[in-house]
């Protein structure tokens, strides 16, 4: 499922000095999504799709999320699957090669 809300330049400008430089080495996208367990049925997949989608598209819920600085973005349940998928791989590679690790 999702609800991709992507933060643009508008936000980065926001920034301090070193806070837009790590942006730049470090380019990402602060999305939020809505998940579903693991084997849920497609049907309900697709209906929670419609209907998010649907809210997403009227004036006020866009309005609402512009004014807070996002972009939506409305993908396909598959297409935001790859978009995590991405993500994860990505920050995998960032968090081994800084030699990051969780407290």
């Amino acid at each position: 499922m999702k609800l991709w809300l992507r933060a643009g330049l508008a936000l980065l400008a926001l920034l301090p000095v070193t806070g837009a430089a790590v942006a730049q080495q470090y380019p990402s996208d602060a999305w939020y999504g809505v998940l579903v367990p693991a084997r849920t049925p497609s049907e309900i997949v697709a209906r929670l799709d419609r209907g998010i989608v649907a809210i997403l598209k009227t004036g006020d819920a866009r309005e609402k999320l512009e004014a807070q600085g996002a972009e939506v973005i409305g993908n396909t349940p598959e297409q935001f699957a790859t978009v995590m998928r991405d993500d994860i791989r990505k920050w995998a590679k960032v968090t081994s090669r800084l030699k990051l690790q969780m407290d």
